[in-house]
């Protein structure tokens, strides 16, 4: 379907590619402060959901376990926000967004390479890495909770008896 996917030179691997005479260092030096080199013919990729909502909670958040490369959030027509870090959970307050006990659209804008994302946001120095899979990689879910909520909590194990405490305190709802 994207034959084009996965396309992309990173800086690590232009250097490398330099050192072993297969690069031009004039071409590698032109680079400037790019990232790398994108051969495809897309920026970003979106992804889209129709979903039904629960009933109304006090709180609604939208969370993707593991994308890369950017993830934005859409919900019906709304842009959410935008959460940068590539492999880490993020999560989107949608309590004032959400349609309640009705259907949603939800969109999200995926980077189709490292190239997309901000300076300041880390892509990976591994120097043999030449694939660049752009993607959702994890469950994206709804949680729909009423207060108190628990934005974070710290959980000790018992190692005598090979267990943990813990207590949930909302419900997980597949998008799917």
């Amino acid at each position: 379907m994207f034959p084009d996917v996965d396309q992309y030179q990173s800086r690590q691997l232009l250097s490398n590619l330099v050192r072993q005479g297969l690069y031009s260092q004039a071409d590698y030096d032109k680079l400037g402060n790019a990232r790398g080199i994108s051969h495809q013919q897309r920026n970003y990729f979106w992804y889209r959901k129709v979903f039904e909502a629960p009933t109304q909670a006090a709180v609604a958040l939208l969370r993707v376990n593991k994308a890369q490369f950017g993830t934005v959030v859409y919900l019906n027509g709304v842009r959410v926000g935008e959460h940068n870090p590539c492999f880490t959970a993020a999560y989107f307050d949608v309590t004032r967004i959400i349609r309640w006990n009705s259907r949603n659209e939800l969109v999200i804008r995926i980077g189709a390479h490292p190239g997309v994302l901000p300076a300041n946001v880390s892509q990976g120095t591994d120097f043999e890495k030449n694939r660049w899979t752009p993607g959702i990689y994890d469950d994206v879910s709804l949680m729909a909770m009423n207060n108190p909520v628990i934005s974070t909590i710290q959980v000790a194990p018992q190692l005598a008896s090979s267990s943990a405490w813990s207590k949930r305190s909302y419900t997980i709802i597949p998008i799917k």
